[in-house]
């Protein structure tokens, strides 16, 4: 990863670590899908018994429910301010590490984890080659990869990508603001993302999309209540039929 890059990660996600965790808990959009994407997780991790390492896992927002699942867990994120909180929300308890470290340098044995997790990480990545290969060191033979990318083919974000990101930035020449350089966020092809996979030396088990968002913003921030209910309808009965509606999805994938 660039240098000015990483430097904006930490920056991020540091600024508030308690109440990056709120959010996870809130009646909006926003809560709602870091909800779904928590239950898409569990749904495709299982039941234990081994050792998961979950990379970039902020406050620990995804510590607890894995843990009753029978897994020890080992959390570990870039930012300082997140291992902090976490260590401070679940104090010494047993079978829960939390460290700081880099996704490019994952400080942990050979053939150490039963199951990797990536939740909201690779979008940050400026090498995730680099970064598949430690993935792939740490990772036992048939260890397992839960990864999640957002869906470049979501129209939710497609209106983000070519209407409000543009007017935006019109917005800002017009008032003569500064154009912050902003943090690199991709959004990924699902069949391009597979075959990447298939190349780092894992094979794709299974997928899930998630967080099925019709209304676009800023409508969803002000119609919050229909959007869920609107997600959660689509999710329910839909979702083989209509995946291009999650706004991310989630890929299970077996180190071969």
């Amino acid at each position: 990863m660039f240098l000015n890059q990483k430097l904006k990660v930490i920056e991020n996600f540091s600024v508030d670590p308690d109440g990056y965790a709120v959010k996870y808990a809130a009646r909006t959009a926003e809560g709602y899908s870091f909800r779904v994407r928590k239950k898409s997780l569990l749904a495709l991790l299982g039941q234990g018994p081994g050792k998961i390492l979950d990379l970039g896992c902020g406050p620990g927002v995804m510590t607890a429910e894995i843990i009753k699942n029978n897994w020890t867990y080992y959390g570990v994120d870039i930012s300082p301010q997140m291992i902090e909180a976490a260590r401070k929300k679940f104090g010494p308890a047993a079978k829960i590490f939390f460290s700081t470290g880099t996704a490019e340098k994952i400080d942990f044995p050979d053939n150490y984890f039963e199951v990797i997790s990536a939740m909201g990480l690779v979008e940050y990545l400026d090498d995730e080659p680099a970064v598949f290969t430690e993935i792939k060191r740490v990772l036992k033979p048939d260890g397992r990869l839960i990864v999640s990318i957002p869906n470049w083919w979501n129209p939710a974000r497609m209106w983000d990508r070519w209407g409000l990101t543009p007017l935006a930035r019109l917005i800002r020449r017009l008032t003569q603001q500064n154009q912050a350089t902003k943090l690199i966020h991709r959004e990924y092809r699902l069949r391009e993302y597979l075959d990447f996979l298939r190349t780092q030396g894992l094979e794709v088990i299974r997928w899930q999309s998630y967080n099925y968002r019709i209304i676009f913003r800023p409508f969803d921030f002000w119609l919050s209540d229909l959007t869920i209910k609107l997600a959660n309808y689509f999710e329910q009965g839909w979702a083989k039929h209509f995946w291009f509606l999650g706004t991310s999805i989630n890929i299970e994938a077996k180190k071969l």
